[in-house]
């Protein structure tokens, strides 16, 4: 059992190894998660993109884990915070933190399960990679590109500053919580003099506390945006077999950019380039376009945290950095032929036509 959110939440989890009886008569066999509610399963979910808010990409392992999810019950004796049903029954809704009669904040749990994730899970998870984790074993690109691009991609985040010109600052936790700052008013630069009788206007002024829960308020500074890893998966890891890209925030390894190195649009682009070159090039060819491939697609994701500003994490991850967005996003040949064709020409001249 897995303790979340302050040990407010219990998540239990269940790894079957080898292969599973036939029980699906009775009970469901493939994984799943779920929210456990009174004795009751709630909300029964074996979609990919649940899994992966738990850090679990891998088919693999989805089919053989159960993660069973036990919130406090909402009470007005404990503070007011807990899950409960809604007025049809039929679902359950969370209240708390500022919340009220809202969706459970399954991903939210979700990264803190990821971010402790037991070990026998993350050992099933790495069994899973095989051969394809290690295809790719070279990160200096992260290096690489945060160098060229790191004066344009940079974001404004919240950090809690050291001393009063906020010089010297360290990174908040990122909260929506607000602080009230009380000023009095000013003329011509200075303050009202204290000795006028009448008193003077205060303002209030409201800013995002630094930490949750502190007193401190948080000033916004620029940061550069990270440029996440990328690794090689299979078509069992995807919501499409034909996709190309997932984003994996939660990933045990940091967050991962996956590419499918099944996915027909890929292999055809590697067919179009082994054409171009003598046989004896052709998995250096293949290397090639999959590594263009991975870095282009971080370059993508590192790209759009600049969208942070504009909408939610949850929002991004879900619709902006999607299995299908990011498919479209490849699959532009201007920019991935660009620079295929560039790291290629280290191999000399390409095939006569014909030939």
């Amino acid at each position: 059992m897995l303790p979340l959110d302050s040990d407010r939440v219990n998540a239990e989890w269940y790894l079957w190894e080898g292969e599973r009886p036939a029980i699906h008569s009775y009970a469901k066999r493939p994984g799943y998660v779920a929210v456990r509610y009174k004795g009751e399963l709630f909300q029964i979910m074996q979609d990919k993109v649940h899994f992966r808010w738990f850090g679990v990409a891998e088919s693999k392992v989805q089919q053989n884990l159960f993660i069973v999810l036990e919130p406090q019950l909402y009470q007005a004796s404990n503070g007011r915070w807990g899950a409960h049903p809604d007025q049809s029954r039929n679902r359950l809704i969370f209240t708390g933190g500022g919340e009220k009669g809202v969706e459970l904040p399954l991903s939210d749990w979700g990264l803190e399960f990821a971010e402790s994730m037991p070990d026998q899970i993350v050992a099933a998870i790495r069994e899973a990679r095989g051969e394809v984790a290690g295809s790719i074993a070279d990160e200096d690109y992260r290096k690489r590109l945060q160098d060229k691009f790191g004066d344009r991609w940079t974001m404004k985040v919240l950090v809690k500053p050291k001393d009063r010109n906020a010089t010297n600052t360290q990174p908040a936790t990122e909260t929506d919580e607000d602080v009230e700052t009380f000023v009095e008013s000013v003329r011509n630069g200075e303050v009202e003099e204290r000795r006028r009788r009448r008193r003077n206007k205060t303002i209030k002024i409201i800013r995002k506390r630094a930490v949750p829960g502190g007193s401190g308020e948080g000033v916004e500074a620029e940061a550069p945006v990270d440029v996440p890893k990328y690794r090689m998966a299979t078509k069992d890891d995807f919501d499409k077999a034909w996709h190309l890209a997932m984003w994996d925030p939660n990933s045990p390894d940091g967050p991962t950019v996956l590419i499918n190195q099944d996915s027909p649009i890929l292999l055809e682009m590697v067919r179009y380039h082994q054409q171009q070159y003598p046989d004896i090039y052709a998995e250096e060819v293949q290397k090639t376009v999959f590594e263009t491939f991975g870095e282009i697609a971080a370059c993508k994701v590192a790209h759009s945290q600049k969208l942070s500003r504009n909408v939610p994490r949850e929002v991004l991850d879900r619709d902006y950095r999607s299995e299908a967005a990011l498919t479209v996003a490849l699959m532009g040949l201007l920019a991935e032929e660009a620079v295929i064709a560039q790291r290629l020409g280290r191999l000399g001249r390409k095939k006569p036509v014909g030939a």
